[in-house]
């Protein structure tokens, strides 16, 4: 739905361009789109597109930090809450500088 959304409502699309169609609310019944059919195919394109990168840019993230994505998970089944100090424990500082 959000993917939908990027596309249709907010027009964050290079393919279907800078263009937002009131989507339909839950449970809102829906006679007629606002656009033909070619252009529900292209949205339902980029939707799939949309998705799969972001599944396959989601995966290879979790298989990149899997080991501290395990050390995390682990000291959770331990200790159930983990606080600051604890992340820094496991993963160290982080990676850019603190706002203050």
């Amino acid at each position: 739905q959000s993917a939908y959304a990027q596309i249709v409502h907010y027009g964050m699309n290079a393919k279907v361009g800078n263009v937002s169609f009131e989507m339909p609310q839950p449970g809102e019944m829906v006679i007629d789109k606002p656009y033909s059919e070619k252009t529900a195919e292209l949205i339902d394109s980029e939707v799939r597109e949309l998705i799969n990168t972001a599944h396959v840019f989601t995966t290879e993230l979790l298989i990149k930090h899997k080991d501290n994505i395990s050390k995390v998970a682990e000291r959770l089944l331990k200790q159930e809450i983990l606080s600051r100090e604890d992340m820094i424990e496991l993963l160290g500082k982080r990676p850019f500088p603190e706002k203050s």
